[in-house]
């Protein structure tokens, strides 16, 4: 990925917006890792697209996903995480 000027521009001001109006106490990862998620690639936002048509075509021909309770638990046992957490 290439920096471009528009890009620094828009982390600058997102990072001074956030100290001046004491939104934060993140570190410069944490405020770009913040940023980023709101300003992603344009190849990040089409595969997000993409991700999002397939989950409603998913839905609207009847799949319902996994209910959270499972969810939970199977990520629970992925990433040994005690129940208690």
């Amino acid at each position: 990925m290439s920096v471009t000027e528009q890009q620094l521009l828009s982390f600058n001001e997102f990072v001074r917006e956030k100290l001046l109006n004491d939104e934060t106490d993140a570190n410069l990862d944490e405020l770009f890792d913040m940023w980023w998620t709101q300003n992603p690639s344009d190849s990040e936002h089409r595969e997000n697209v993409a991700a999002v048509r397939v989950a409603l075509d998913d839905v609207r021909n009847g799949d319902r996903g996994t209910p959270v309770e499972e969810h939970l638990r199977e990520m629970s046992e992925k990433y040994n995480i005690p129940d208690d957490a």
